[in-house]
């Protein structure tokens, strides 16, 4: 079960709300001609299932059979409510507090509505007509008729007068409003404007005739006493009354006090006069109106007793509401939960490090890959799969699974494959039997764009790639390649892709469209890996031969001298996209001249929260896809792999923080915990339609593990890997844990850019085999592993489980067996002759000892859960001597980062309090031992899991 972290807000007669969260319960009511009774549940994080409610009494209006509860779902709180509309349908003047409306919606008592510069409370909502008492007699035969207020009173219109029509032919006096205070129940203080109010006047007070009985003047206006009660609840303005000419005449004497009927239909109330007058037409727009969220239910509850509604997708808030007289008690307002379930515990795999934005960015990756993973039976599915979005569309989009597949894989490892299965088989048996084509999607357009088909085959390659499964990938082959010589019937005679279709731009991108010839270079790449993978080198040399001509077509025609990049199509050849250019990157296209020009040029699209679409030459704005949505995860995860790709890690973090920024901020009401579809260039949403926990955001979360960590399999299942850091000067350490087939590959690096230090442990699986590529921070860089000397003076030297190095660039490549953990340290040579930054030692220190190796052990009582205190204890031990010094501890995770520096006691131990976290994650530890003479420094790092027991496991 998931359960309400919050009470985000309270409307009307609401009592007992926050017991809610304690399991107890909360009221409801609503009195007739009231302001709605409205709770909103804030879940903390998207959520997804079944929504629960107890309800504990019900209590209807007279002549109801039950109450009428509406419950609405939003994954933001801008978007829970739908203002009320209406159309003014009769002039109302100056100074009145009545305003007609027809067609009108959602409009209830407490809401505002402005007009003109004025901002109004509107305190009645009514389908009476509106009145005004007849001020005196008037007999058969009259034409002149004296009203209560002349407020509503327009030439033209129809009045009702003892049942019979009549038709206003001119109103011959002027709208009279006095503003007054009351004092007691039958006095008042009349100021302002036409205050000279004289004993023996009649006037109107809210709808009813008063008759002064004493008056005496003021040096601010009046005090007047009146000859019966004020009407209960009165309210400012009084009205002197006025006359009206009417036609036709009265056939019947009509008495004092009548109610004329001056316009039939429903009206407002407003708290105070208008400041000036509305005319007929003007739009009604009423906030904050009624909670719909983006999906809503209304039921009638007649008996208490437990209730369940429909799957709901994704949400964060809950609206519950009466917006209709009653009462109702609730409690327990659970969600069961529908998508994939996994606590902390159960993620095989993990990302840390010293930034805690990225982090964040890597969690919500994962969980937004978990709210999107649905089970069989839910939604009448037949298979577990992965929707592109837990909100919209809940369908199978491959440009959403080619970036789901292998998040959901490295969060979740084996559990997740069945998902990622089912979607691929899904797709598989809906292709297109005459031309190859694979489905876009299991909604909105099956067979949507050539791209989508090329993502879904690639996404298939993907799953052999992680997974490793061969009898699958042997199945899925013939599927894949008939997709291929699909997506080869679109080459036109220059050797390029047209296919006048729409990809994520959601309209139609006609000609030479350059990420589209990409697109299908990306596939026959992966096909070229797949064939050679599957035991078929020539075919996979026909795939690179015709990768190689597309790469030379596309530079050929689609590169501008003039701009400095890749133009969009031949039919726009003045505007540079983000998507094409990150791909001749990433793809290997651009030469490599081109390539800092290229980065430089995509920069200018950089907003602050991530790139533009597009920019236009001479300068203007982006291109926009069909909503008119500037910045998508798509193309910001393409241009931050290019920038991993040329060697510019810090820009490529720096992207990724400004997009994932903005949706990882907690305090924001469009925070999910997940990632989204879109946002603009403010750094928000501006569509409710826009889902906020969607599959293709999570793009950058990949990254961390396979770029920043540098964990990429370069074999089917991981059986042979890469691990290839890409440090940035903005990251201290980083971490990871890879599942695969065969076991964890974790991953631990740390640099020190004062003594130009770089160390990664790694720790692959028994019978696995890879390539650590190690970044040297200095010319004379040596490296170690496990305190064996493994590159000297630009040579290698054989050690156990190293089988070779050799030097490419900046970086040594070291060929190594999987089996123990490898600790590489690389750092400047020392010496007879060390460079400067090492201190020559002076004849009054001590002559160099030999010293021991520290092992440091720790321990954290688990489980660790929020809010709670938690002691961490460290013990450091060495051969033959007893450490001394101190140790510094580092924390990050979970909402805190805190450092701290403790003494280690006789026996080599200390213990400390770590800081109570706020909020469920994964937090790393980085314990250092500082060292003393005889023993060396040595550092240590431990991650934990922090829970929430409110939430759904």
């Amino acid at each position: 079960m998931h359960d309400p972290v919050d009470i985000r807000s309270v409307r009307g007669r609401v009592s007992g709300a926050r017991e809610l969260l304690k399991g107890g319960s909360a009221t409801l009511e609503m009195v007739d001609g009231g302001e709605p009774a409205i709770l909103v549940l804030d879940y903390g994080v998207e959520t997804a299932g079944y929504p629960q409610l107890t309800v504990d009494s019900v209590t209807p209006d007279d002549g109801a059979t039950g109450v009428q509860l509406r419950q609405a779902y939003s994954e933001s709180m801008p978007f829970m409510y739908t203002p009320g509309t209406a159309t003014v349908s009769v002039k109302a003047p100056a100074g009145t507090r009545k305003v007609r409306y027809s067609s009108g919606t959602n409009l209830f008592v407490g809401d505002t509505v402005q007009f003109g510069a004025e901002q109004y409370e509107i305190t009645g909502v009514g389908t009476a007509d509106a009145a005004v008492p007849l001020a005196k007699a008037a007999p058969a035969g009259a034409t002149r008729l004296q009203l209560g207020s002349l407020e509503e009173a327009v030439a033209g219109q129809v009045i009702r007068v003892g049942g019979a029509p009549h038709t206003i032919v001119a109103v011959d006096g002027a709208p009279t409003s006095i503003n007054f205070a009351p004092i007691s129940a039958d006095m008042v203080a009349f100021f302002g404007p036409n205050s000279n109010v004289a004993a023996g006047d009649v006037l109107t007070i809210s709808g009813e005739l008063m008759t002064v009985a004493f008056a005496q003047t003021q040096p601010w206006g009046t005090l007047a006493s009146f000859t019966t009660p004020l009407p209960t609840g009165a309210t400012s303005p009084a009205h002197k009354p006025g006359p009206v000419t009417i036609t036709p005449a009265l056939a019947n004497d009509v008495p004092v006090g009548t109610q004329v009927i001056l316009a039939p239909g429903t009206g407002l109330t407003l708290s105070r006069g208008l400041a000036e007058s509305v005319e007929a037409g003007t739009a009604i727009r009423t906030k904050p109106g009624m909670p719909t969220g983006y999906t809503n239910n209304v039921t009638t509850l007649a008996n208490p007793g437990p209730t369940e509604g429909a799957n709901e997708g994704g949400f964060r808030f809950r609206a519950i509401a009466l917006t209709k007289p009653g009462k109702v008690t609730i409690s327990a307002p659970s969600v069961r939960w529908s998508a994939h379930r996994a606590g902390a515990d159960d993620y095989a795999g993990h990302f840390l490090s010293s930034d805690e934005t990225l982090n964040k960015a890597w969690f919500a990756g994962a969980f937004t890959n978990q709210t999107n993973m649905v089970p069989a039976g839910v939604d009448d599915l037949d298979v577990p799969v992965i929707y592109d979005g837990a909100k919209r569309d809940r369908a199978l989009w491959s440009g959403d699974l080619i970036v789901q597949g292998r998040v959901a894989y490295q969060a979740f490892g084996a559990a997740a494959l069945p998902y990622w299965k089912g979607t691929l088989d899904t797709f598989m048996d809906m292709q297109n039997p005459v031309t190859g084509e694979l489905p876009s999607s299991t909604c909105c357009g099956i067979f949507y764009a050539t791209t989508y088909s090329a993502y879904a085959a690639m996404s298939a390659i993907d799953y052999y790639r992680y997974a490793g499964d061969l009898d699958y990938a042997r199945s899925l082959l013939p599927a894949v390649e008939r997709a291929e010589k699909f997506h080869a019937s679109h080459l036109n005679e220059n050797g390029l892709i047209v296919t006048n279709d729409p990809d994520y731009w959601q309209t139609r991108q006609d000609g030479e469209v350059t990420h589209y010839s990409m697109v299908y270079l990306e596939f026959l790449q992966n096909l070229v890996w797949f064939e050679n993978e599957l035991g078929h080198p020539e075919k996979a040399a026909r795939y690179a031969e015709a990768a190689e001509r597309l790469k030379a077509n596309i530079n050929d025609h689609l590169w501008s001298d003039s701009l400095g990049a890749y133009i969009h199509s031949d039919v726009m050849p003045t505007v540079i996209p983000a998507d094409a250019n990150s791909d001749a990157i990433r793809l290997g296209v651009a030469p490599r001249g081109k390539v800092q020009g290229i980065l430089d040029v995509l920069r200018r699209t950089w907003t602050g929260h991530g790139n533009v679409l597009s920019q236009s030459v001479p300068a203007g704005p982006s291109l926009a896809d069909g909503y008119g949505h500037e910045i998508e995860p798509l193309t910001n995860t393409w241009e931050s792999e290019a920038r991993y790709v040329a060697g510019d890690t810090e820009s490529a973090l720096e992207l990724t923080r400004d997009l994932i920024g903005p949706m990882v901020d907690e305090s924001s009401d469009f925070y999910t915990g997940a990632l989204w579809e879109f946002l603009d260039q403010s750094g928000i949403v501006d569509e409710s339609r826009d889902s906020l926990a969607h599959g293709w955001g999570a793009g950058q979360s990949a990254q961390l593990l396979e770029r920043l960590v540098g964990v990429r399999p370069t074999s089917a299942g991981y059986h042979k890997w890469l691990v290839e850091p890409m440090p940035a000067t903005s990251v201290d350490w980083a971490d990871g844990s890879v599942p695969t087939p065969s076991g964890p590959i974790d991953v631990l690096w740390g640099q020190s850019e004062g003594d130009r230090r770089f160390d990664v442990d790694v720790t692959a699986p028994a019978g696995t085999s890879g390539q650590v590529s190690l970044p040297l921070l200095s010319n004379d860089a040596a490296v170690q592993v496990n305190g064996h000397d493994v590159w000297v003076d630009g040579k290698f030297v054989a050690a156990p489980q190293v089988d070779g190095a050799e030097l490419s660039g900046d970086r040594v490549i070291f060929s190594v067996r999987g089996g123990e953990t490898l600790r590489f340290r690389s750092a400047p040579k020392t010496g007879p002759t060390p460079p400067p930054v090492v201190a020559t030692p002076t004849p009054t220190q001590a002559p160099a000892v030999d010293k021991v190796v520290a092992r440091i052990g720790t321990k954290v009582v688990k489980p660790v859960e929020v809010g709670t205190k938690v002691r961490l204890r460290v013990t450091v031990r060495a051969r033959g001597v007893v450490p001394s010094g101190s140790v510094e501890v580092k924390v990050r995770g979970a909402g805190k980062k805190k450092s701290y520096e403790k003494s280690l006691n006789s026996r080599g131990r200390t213990k400390l309090w770590l800081p109570v976290f706020k909020w469920p994650g994964r937090v790393a530890v980085k314990v250092r031992y500082m060292g003393d003479s005889a023993v060396e420094a040595q550092w240590k790092k431990i991650a934990f899991a922090v829970v929430d027991r409110r939430t759904v496991r």
